[in-house]
């Protein structure tokens, strides 16, 4: 992979990181096997999503890395989806690994995914599994995929059921670049790697790998905590629900044949909607009879109108802690 035609852009977005696991991170790019054989093989491009409280370009000088470097950012903060945006704008590899600040990878990441997308050209992206481990980098002895179920590569399943559950990571995906740039702009209501797995699962679809390549650390500060920024009623229709029905017609929108796989789904929108406006039996019926596209969701939001507010901060508590 020395030629210019298969470099790989490392796309990491920073905010307030923690430089003791940005430097780990660092490090487990420099360790990998293909940049051990030739540093010239990617490229690292930064974006600095919180300039007034890190200096990005500051810590690069002094940890030097063996690869080449770029800095981007604009001198103001514009969230996790926007600064993943422009990387990908920016990027000028072959193929596009998304990067988070905080992560392990193994030395044969970018090697084994590479090989996979060089070896099966019509895949617009693949998946690797991952290791979760804590703040202190101890693992939970869990990974994203204990199953790794054959489902998951089924095309048909990718396109139905991505845009139910992000059950996907960024950090975790090499996809190849001219496919991510057709998927500009990305939305603004959700994040990159929900919307790039729809996107590719309907030009293409994503091959999910059984390799462990790297250990996802998961921590309180997590940018996709579950239900983030939800404190009340107000914030769940604000955040959880519009986001839902805005995601759904931006990728209609966006993919005018995914109409057709979410018949049900906008079914069931409307219904979320009509009972978040009125409370009543044919309303609740409704809703009930689309249990079947989400029905941890629809039984959450059919017993929320009704749960003392006192309640509702322990039960997202709860919630998160589950996920876990």
């Amino acid at each position: 992979m020395k030629k210019e035609s298969k470099k790989i852009t490392v796309a990491l977005s920073v905010w307030r990181p923690n430089e003791r696991w940005l430097a780990e991170q660092m490090a487990s790019i420099a360790a990998q096997d293909i940049v051990q054989k030739d540093a010239g093989t990617i490229e690292l491009l930064c974006w600095n999503d919180s300039p007034e409280d890190f200096d990005a370009a500051g810590w690069f000088r002094a940890h030097p890395q063996p690869f080449p470097v770029r800095m981007l950012g604009d001198d103001q903060t514009h969230g996790v989806t926007a600064a993943f945006a422009a990387l990908t704008e920016a990027a000028g590899g072959t193929y596009i690994a998304y990067c988070d600040q905080d992560d392990l990878w193994h030395p044969q990441k970018l090697s084994r995914m590479a090989s996979y997308l060089d070896t099966h050209p019509a895949c617009p992206c693949c998946h690797c599994d991952a290791g979760l481990v804590g703040d202190d980098g101890q693992p939970f002895g869990q990974h994203l995929y204990p199953e790794q179920p054959p489902v998951l590569e089924n095309i048909m399943y990718q396109k139905q059921f991505l845009f139910r559950a992000n059950w996907t990571l960024g950090c975790a995906m090499l996809m190849r670049t001219n496919i991510a740039k057709a998927a500009l702009p990305f939305p603004q209501m959700v994040y990159h790697d929900q919307w790039l797995a729809v996107w590719a699962s309907f030009h293409g679809g994503i091959a999910f790998l059984p390799d462990i390549l790297l250990q996802h650390r998961l921590h309180s500060r997590h940018a996709s905590q579950m239900l983030a920024g939800i404190e009340s009623r107000a914030d769940y229709y604000a955040k959880k629900l519009e986001k839902d029905r805005s995601f759904l017609s931006f990728i209609c929108e966006r993919i005018p044949e995914a109409a057709a796989f979410y018949v049900d789904d906008r079914r069931w929108m409307a219904a979320r909607t009509a009972w978040q406006a009125h409370h009543g039996i044919s309303e609740a019926c409704a809703l009930w009879k689309g249990r079947h596209v989400r029905m941890s969701i629809t039984c959450f939001e059919l017993f929320l109108p009704f749960l003392p507010d006192a309640c509702l901060p322990l039960l997202l508590v709860f919630l998160r802690r589950r996920k876990k």
